[in-house]
């Protein structure tokens, strides 16, 4: 699986540096109407186990930041390389695995 998305990040066409500032001056904004879609679902525990919301937040912070400097240097290799980890390690904390489409859909 690994290899496979390094092979299809590499077809990725590049993001502009327009592009790529217009994401981070709106970051902080995205993972602000993310945390509040997300908070606001009556099943978000059921989505994020035993972790506190906090937790989420603080991933979803995370997140937009990881992905504002893949954006800025156009490295989609780093991204193909740590989604598997960032996967099994959401896991592994007691996120359930219905919680990456809920996420992604907000």
């Amino acid at each position: 699986m690994n290899e496979e998305l390094l092979r299809r990040a590499a077809y990725l066409k590049p993001v502009s540096q327009d592009s790529s500032l217009s994401y981070e001056e709106r970051v902080e904004i995205l993972t602000e109407k993310v945390n509040d879609i997300m908070s606001s679902r009556e099943d978000v525990f059921s989505l994020i186990g035993n972790n506190t919301l906090t937790v989420m937040i603080d991933n979803h912070k995370n997140h937009g930041s990881f992905i504002k400097n893949v954006l800025r240097f156009n490295n989609f290799a780093l991204l193909a390389r740590t989604l598997p980890w960032v996967y099994r390690s959401y896991l592994s904390r007691g996120f359930s695995r219905d919680y990456f489409p809920a996420v992604l859909n907000a």
